[in-house]
């Protein structure tokens, strides 16, 4: 009996130590995944960093393009850096500018949309520059999400009929 529980005892600690062992390997693969995955986004973090690096580059060059009314050279500037990260708030805002500045209004407008789904903060600066590309179309016929966000977002400015928005939001932008 001695002899047979010796050797279940022997049978049980060599199960054990292999259960241990495979226990290790498991742990060692889980520690080299997630080993993995925190150098992936490591890596991806540094990408994004030089992406952004890179597109504030273009935006540089494209806001003194701006100062010198180079406007289709800071146009085709903006562009490199929305090519490289495209929901870049500076540059839409740039690119928004430099529509206006060259008077393309609806261009700018669908730029001010733009921006304005990616914006968290701010956005009600985005509805008055859209605004204000409104009142320079001449056109009477505005969007019905910008009288609804208008209406929401800064309500001193709108009164609900057309005239009554260009005229006060032509006074609060002059």
């Amino acid at each position: 009996i001695i002899t047979i529980l010796s050797i279940i005892i022997v049978i049980s600690t060599s199960l054990f130590i292999i259960h241990l062992s495979n226990l290790n390997q498991e742990n060692k693969l889980i520690a080299e995944q997630i080993l993995l995955a925190k150098e992936e986004t490591e890596r991806q973090l540094k990408i994004n960093q030089i992406k952004n690096d890179s597109a504030a580059i273009f935006i540089t060059i494209s806001k003194e393009f701006i100062g010198q009314k180079e406007y289709r050279l800071a146009l085709l500037t903006i562009d490199s850096a929305l090519q490289i990260v495209p929901n870049n708030l500076v540059a839409l805002d740039l690119k928004a500018n430099i529509f206006e500045n060259t008077g393309k209004y609806n261009g700018a407008i669908k730029i001010y949309n733009t921006a304005l789904n990616q914006a968290s903060v701010a956005k009600d600066i985005y509805e008055l520059c859209k605004g204000k590309c409104y009142l320079k179309t001449g056109n009477k016929d505005i969007d019905s999400d910008f009288m609804i966000k208008s209406e929401d977002q800064i309500p001193f400015i709108c009164y609900g009929d057309t005239d009554s928005i260009f005229v006060n939001i032509y006074d609060y932008l002059y």
